[in-house]
C-alpha cells in the first residue's frame, strides 16, 4: 500500500463504500421489509468516478507535456 497513489484510493473507497451499502440494503430490507432508496449509491458512483476522470485527464496532459519538452530538446540538439 506503499505506491497508492489518489485514484486507487478512490477507488478502493468506492468499492467498500458501495459493499456497505450493499449490505446495508439488504439488512434494511430483511428487517423492515422497507426498500432504500438507491440515490446514495448513485451520487457516489457519479462523484467519485467524475474525480477519477478528471484526474485521469490530468496525468495524460502531464504526459503529452512531457513528449512535447523531448521532442523540444532533441530538437534543439
Amino acid at each position: 500500500m506503499d505506491n497508492w497513489n489518489t485514484d486507487k484510493i478512490i477507488g478502493f473507497g468506492l468499492i467498500v463504500a458501495l459493499l456497505c451499502y450493499i449490505a446495508g440494503f439488504y439488512t434494511v430490507a430483511a428487517i423492515n421489509g422497507t426498500i432504500l432508496p438507491l440515490d446514495v449509491a448513485s451520487n457516489i458512483v457519479t462523484g467519485l468516478a467524475g474525480y477519477m476522470g478528471r484526474s485521469l485527464l490530468e496525468k495524460r496532459k502531464e504526459n503529452a507535456n512531457k513528449k512535447e519538452d523531448e521532442n523540444n530538446d532533441q530538437d534543439q540538439h
